[in-house]
């Protein structure tokens, strides 16, 4: 999500695509889902999120699918995220985790962790790499194996 441009809230959806077209208004609206019109004013103005159940009530009330509203929600969430000064913050702070005793080409791993849970690393015999990069190691590397696609995610050398 690369967009200046704030994305339609739910409010804004809910107000401009589905209420004013068929002359719907908060309490109607609020009667036809079962829910206070407090709630379905604070949607409106953006002071509430849309929920799974809120999803759920507002696509049977529309006939679209719980996953548009949860979209709407979701879309807007992110952007606020990438641009608001303090998440941003927290979001450059994040590091994936060192592994001890791993090593994949200069980087660390989630999938060296597994294969390192495993024992691969400890003198056990490591499965085959379809590249047949070699067998028996103890320590596993990732690759992109040339000349075999990117099918091959494990190379396995001999340490």
């Amino acid at each position: 999500m690369t967009t200046k441009r704030k994305p339609a809230g739910v409010g804004e959806i809910l107000i401009e695509e589905f209420m004013k077209p068929i002359g719907l208004t908060q309490g109607a609206l609020a009667e036809a889902m079962g829910v206070q019109r407090k709630h379905v004013n604070e949607l409106c103005n953006e002071r509430r999120a849309v929920t799974a159940p809120t999803a759920l009530i507002l696509a049977r009330v529309f006939g679209n699918s719980p996953d548009f509203w949860l979209n709407v929600q979701r879309r807007g969430d992110l952007w606020k995220a990438l641009h608001s000064p303090r998440e941003r913050k927290r979001i450059e702070r994040a590091r994936p985790p060192a592994i001890r005793g791993m090593t994949a080409h200069g980087f660390r791993s989630i999938a060296s962790t597994i294969l390192y849970a495993q024992g691969w690393n400890r003198g056990n015999r490591a499965p085959a790499c379809p590249c047949r990069a070699g067998r028996g190691a103890r320590r596993v590397q990732l690759h992109g194996a040339s000349g075999y696609g990117q099918d091959c995610l494990l190379r396995v050398a001999q340490i």
